[in-house]
């Protein structure tokens, strides 16, 4: 219903209430981030297509890689129950074919995956936590800390899993770990 004579109050809305900002500080969000020069070179027998010595950079050898990489992570706490993580990697040869190496040390399966110079940075992590106690529930695309796959960090760039872990702390000293995962990917 219009209860006025004046036609422009017809389309005049009323402003919305004010909203609270986001906050960094109350999200206790965190950033960090490394970059990594990798250079590697191998000399052993028996590789096909010829292992020709240390440092060939000639394409039939094919035995000197290289990278440079870099990882940008970013986690915070939504409430008391809701935390998140997400990262961005990259990893380039940054030009130096055919002068100081014969590729990049991160060599996806085809030219199109992530790491190669057509696609040089991915989102490497990506996962939400439920926290009830002492018990957390991870879930999403993230780093993992356990012997039993390849989750080392040492390499060029670290390798990730499409995964789901339940953490519990309840018995003291002791941290109860249980883990699905699939899709690892560098």
């Amino acid at each position: 219903d219009v209860t006025t004579n004046n036609p422009s109050d017809i389309y005049s809305l009323p402003s919305p209430e004010p909203t609270e900002k986001f906050k960094i500080s109350e999200h206790k969000m965190k950033a960090i981030g490394h970059i990594k020069l990798w250079y590697q070179t191998m000399n052993h027998g028996g590789v096909a297509g010829g292992d020709e010595g240390f440092f060939n950079r000639q394409i039939d050898g094919a035995n000197e890689w290289m990278s440079v990489s870099a990882h940008l992570k970013v986690t915070g706490d939504v409430n008391d129950h809701f935390s998140y993580g997400t990262a961005v990697q990259g990893a380039s040869s940054m030009g130096t074919n055919s002068y100081l190496a014969v590729a990049e040390a991160v060599r996806p399966v085809s030219g199109a995956d992530a790491g190669s110079e057509k696609i040089p940075f991915w989102f490497s992590e990506m996962y939400g936590i439920y926290t009830t106690g002492n018990t957390k529930f991870k879930m999403g695309r993230m780093e993992l800390d356990t012997p039993l796959v390849y989750t080392e960090k040492w390499n060029a760039v670290t390798n990730t899993f499409e995964a789901v872990t339940l953490t519990n702390t309840d018995i003291p000293n002791t941290k109860l770990k249980g883990m699905w995962k699939t899709k690892g990917w560098h």
